[in-house]
């Protein structure tokens, strides 16, 4: 078997496609075929392998670096548990959605595949055409096809052109161009995504949304008297775009929660596209989103990495306590110590400089610098749905006093005044 790298920006899936075109082996023995050819040329390729990291050999490649150059698993898992943020493609990664493609089918541009014979002599799918929302090729700005087929990568992108078994899904707009501001924004920050090579802290990014929906008025709880993100996507997004991207949430009553949609509300990790979509729609421009991600993810969210491991290996001596504790274990110690971070760095027996620095990261400020009955009030009427102005007004505060305290973390900062006020505390 003659094996060979990817090309640039090829997804995994189109570069075993390739190899099955070259090779002439059908699709059901491929990965047998590719096994035994790695093995004679002297890879040790285990019996439960996966596919990715076979690829990634057959390249030449280290698995984190084909995963970041060739798969989808950014788009799919945008951010992750604390603990969690591994490399992808790294032995700690899960490879359940390594090869797996967000779209049904698979998309292609017929100018980029007419570019590739022009200087190549051949072509290859990409991985941006397969982004979830992305209807348009991000290069051409055309309108993306669908190879109407149920086996799209035993022929090349050109091939399929030519025998013209392609469709032309609807697209709110006849180019990218002439998109709506917040579909080129998701476009934009979608594609750029393919470029991290780790997810983020899922606390921290929730903490960046929380802050943007907290400035546009909008509610980070299940419920409030303020209306959800998902309701502002639905303001500001193509009915088309969504019914084809985000079935459900155009019939979706005002007011209520959309369970893939509103990430805010979330204890869980939620989908990847569901994070790029909050972010499209809480900054006004892509820049300025990518730029707030980039920033959450600049600091590692915790040194857990400094121990490498391998699937379904434990080395000796190794727990996953710090992990607990950081991913939950935290919340119910800041009750105990009233949101104090001094009381906490002396029941957890760490310096009190390093403990401020991650405790801020997860949203989960200092209360007791902020302990008046007046503010702890003022907080608590923010999170129960009046206005940011109001709520400051009530209680004898400046409105950019009380703003500067709930950007450090607004939706953890309301449930923890919620949880410590006294039960006869008035409002």
């Amino acid at each position: 078997m003659i094996l060979f790298d990817a090309m640039p920006e090829e997804p995994a899936a189109g570069h075993l496609g390739r190899i099955r075109q070259i090779n002439h082996v059908p699709r059901n023995s491929v990965e047998s075929k590719l096994r035994s050819a790695l093995h004679l040329a002297g890879h040790g390729v285990a019996a439960d392998c996966a596919m990715l990291d076979m690829l990634a050999l057959a390249a030449g490649k280290a698995s984190e670096e084909y995963a970041r150059c060739h798969s989808l698993i950014a788009a799919s898992r945008v951010a992750a548990k604390e603990g969690e943020c591994h490399e992808y493609g790294s032995a700690s990664e899960p490879r359940n959605c390594s090869m797996a493609f967000p779209k049904d089918g698979a998309f292609l541009c017929r100018q980029c595949a007419a570019d590739d014979l022009l200087r190549h002599g051949f072509s290859w799918f990409r991985r941006s055409h397969q982004l979830i929302g992305v209807d348009w090729c991000p290069v051409h700005q055309e309108v993306l096809m669908k190879v109407n087929h149920a086996d799209p990568f035993s022929k090349s992108p050109a091939a399929w052109v030519s025998s013209e078994r392609l469709e032309q899904p609807e697209a709110c707009a006849v180019t990218l161009a002439q998109a709506p501001s917040f579909v080129r924004r998701y476009v934009e920050i979608a594609v750029a995504q393919l470029a991290r090579s780790r997810p983020i802290s899922s606390l921290q990014l929730r903490g960046v949304l929380g802050s943007e929906a907290t400035q546009a008025g909008l509610r980070i709880g299940q419920h409030g008297s303020k209306p959800p993100l998902s309701d502002k996507v639905r303001q500001i997004a193509p009915a088309g775009w969504l019914q084809r991207h985000i079935p459900g949430l155009v019939d979706k009553p005002p007011m209520t929660s959309f369970g893939r949609l509103d990430v805010l509300a979330m204890s869980r990790v939620a989908r990847g596209d569901s994070y790029l979509v909050a972010l499209a729609a809480l900054f006004p421009t892509s820049s300025t989103a990518i730029a707030a991600y980039e920033a959450c993810g600049s600091t590692p969210s915790s040194d857990s990495d400094a121990v490498p491991r391998r699937r379904g290996f434990r080395h000796r001596g190794c727990s996953t306590r710090k992990e607990r504790f950081w991913d939950g274990g935290v919340w119910s110690t800041y009750l105990d110590a009233e949101g104090s971070h001094a009381l906490m760095s002396v029941k957890l027996g760490v310096t009190k400089d390093r403990l401020v620095a991650k405790l801020n990261s997860l949203g989960l400020p200092d209360l007791q610098l902020a302990r008046t009955k007046a503010l702890w009030s003022a907080i608590n009427d923010f999170g129960a749905g009046m206005s940011l102005e109001d709520a400051a007004c009530k209680h004898g505060h400046a409105t950019v006093d009380l703003e500067t305290l709930l950007r450090q973390g607004a939706g953890r900062m309301i449930s923890a005044v919620a949880h410590l006020r006294s039960p006869g505390e008035p409002a």
